[in-house]
């Protein structure tokens, strides 16, 4: 049986800090829930008078995932980068870096494509939840910290599945049926035909990615049991 490849992903998406905050306002939907945030600046504080002033914390994403993938090539004798078009120096930077090392083997950099379309049908609702227990959906209450179903009261929930967003008047802005939330994050599919979801034909026109792939292994003298 192959092994499946351990992947590490350099994209928008991934370039942030592993800054795990939480927002203080008790009124904000997301009230109480952690999520990873990206850090634009620290404050710096004057080794001579004291003075506090703020600097940008701007970092390449090399800089960012160098210690998840020193992690990831710990203990395993192969890993996969794959970068998307923005990261493409990124990944020639990694690449000329290990390099340098006796003990690894760089491929060359390959390109590929793929092709993404978004339904036009159905998403995740990022506002209410639906309980994993009873199966019914509820918004989220800011009152308290952990969110518990209101109809049967496990604490086992899930972003809600829309499966048909319903259209305002003008047809423009699609709302999540359960809460009215215009925070709906529509499928993303690769499927060329129908959405791998729900299967609805209504997709929208193909956007193309362009990605770049990197592996390195440990030569056959330093390769250790997974």
């Amino acid at each position: 049986m192959k092994k499946e490849e351990t992947i590490l992903l350099l994209n928008e998406k991934t370039d942030l800090l592993a800054c795990e905050v939480s927002c203080p306002s008790s009124s904000c939907p997301s009230h109480g829930k952690k999520y990873v945030y990206g850090v634009p600046y620290v404050i710096a504080k004057c080794n001579k008078c004291g003075a506090t002033y703020k600097t940008d914390f701007s970092q390449n994403i090399y800089t960012k995932k160098a210690r998840q993938l020193n992690s990831m090539l710990y203990k395993r004798n192969k890993v996969v980068i794959i970068a998307s078009e923005k990261y493409e120096n990124d990944l020639m930077c990694i690449k000329e870096h290990f390099n340098g090392f006796n003990n690894w083997e760089v491929s060359e950099v390959t390109q590929s494509t793929e092709e993404i379309k978004v339904c036009r049908k159905c998403g995740i609702c990022q506002n209410c939840f639906t309980c994993m227990d009873c199966g019914k959906s509820y918004e989220r209450n800011p009152e308290r910290r952990k969110q518990v179903c209101p109809h049967c009261g496990s604490a086992r929930f899930t972003n809600t599945f829309v499966k048909e967003v319903r259209l305002t008047d003008n047809e423009k802005i699609r709302v999540c049926p359960h809460c009215n939330s215009t925070r709906v994050k529509m499928t993303r599919t690769t499927n060329k035909t129908r959405c791998h979801k729900c299967g609805s034909r209504k997709l929208s026109e193909k956007h193309v990615n362009l990605l770049y792939r990197l592996d390195i292994k440990r030569k056959r003298a330093y390769r250790q049991e997974e």
